[in-house]
């Protein structure tokens, strides 16, 4: 899942992994690159997504790229946490 100013989406135990420690293909990296950036450009960390289709396109990306990434890497398990659809209580 992404992560505020991660360069890239994927973790593991303990911490941030990268496509090639994965063998991911190239197209699917290309399309987990899109969707962090998506996140990188529409997520705020106090007040969650400033565009509402940036919202809608990013949570429906999200179970077709675990659906891939399932299909790469069948022997881990994979999991998709996407906090990010949940609502941002603002402190102030």
């Amino acid at each position: 899942m992404t992560d505020y100013m991660a360069a890239w989406p994927l973790w593991i135990d303990h911490g941030l992994t990268t496509p090639a420690a994965l063998g991911l293909s190239a197209a699917l990296t290309a399309r987990l690159a899109a969707w962090n950036e998506l996140f990188q450009e529409h997520f705020h960390w106090n007040g969650g997504w400033r565009d509402p289709d940036a919202r809608a396109r990013f949570a429906a990306d999200g179970p077709q790229l675990l659906r891939d990434l399932r299909r790469e890497l069948p022997d881990d398990e994979v999991e998709l946490d996407d906090w990010t659809q949940e609502e941002v209580s603002d402190p102030g």
